[in-house]
């Protein structure tokens, strides 16, 4: 039912409503040995596969479904490791998560925090750059203001003032990202460069 249900829907599939990857798994195995069992059992001639093409359908259906779950699940043990104050293990979780879902821009923020937190700020700056590109404003203004919190550690304050304004430009009502900014003008110069 779930893969009839993805397949026989316009819209893009929730990642919240998607089936776990074990529930997804014996669903897309279900659908293979039913498409087996329909070439198999069927009779041949004009018309007589429809059941095989709606299966074939399903099939094609499962394969997002699946890397959308275990994306899903693999950023959930980098929370996890991230909450242990384990940024090692939380960015190998946040990457494999990438593997699965490349371009998504909660992914790629949960990367450039972890980098972060490994004092690797020049990569963090870059992940967190590539979010703000294709994220909705409120992680979009995050992104920024964490983009100008690592061009800082790096000694950058030009490249911090601009994130901080970036921010401010997408959540004007941003207060971290205001007091920074107040903070950097009145004391432009820069800390000893740190990390990459």
């Amino acid at each position: 039912q779930a893969l009839l249900a993805l397949a026989n829907s316009d819209a893009p599939p929730n990642r919240d409503a998607l089936p776990d990857s074990n529930t997804a798994a014996i669903l897309l195995a279900l659908a293979i040995a039913l498409l087996l069992a329909d070439w198999v059992l069927a009779p041949t001639g004009p018309g007589s596969r429809p059941a095989s093409l709606l299966l074939a359908s399903l099939l094609l259906a499962a394969g997002p479904a699946l890397a959308a779950s275990s994306a899903s699940e693999k950023v959930a043990q980098g929370l996890a490791a991230a909450a242990r104050n384990d940024p090692q293990a939380a960015l190998a979780a946040f990457l494999a998560a990438r593997a699965r879902d490349p371009d998504a821009p909660a992914i790629l923020f949960d990367i450039g925090t972890a980098y972060y937190r490994l004092g690797r700020f020049e990569t963090a700056r870059a992940a967190f750059d590539r979010a703000a590109r294709t994220a909705l404003p409120p992680l979009a203004a995050k992104a920024r203001y964490n983009q100008g919190n690592a061009a800082y550690r790096l000694g950058d304050i030009a490249g911090a003032v601009a994130g901080y304004e970036a921010a401010l430009m997408l959540d004007p009502d941003d207060a971290d990202a205001k007091a920074n900014l107040d903070w950097l003008r009145a004391n432009p110069a820069p800390p000893p460069p740190a990390g990459e």
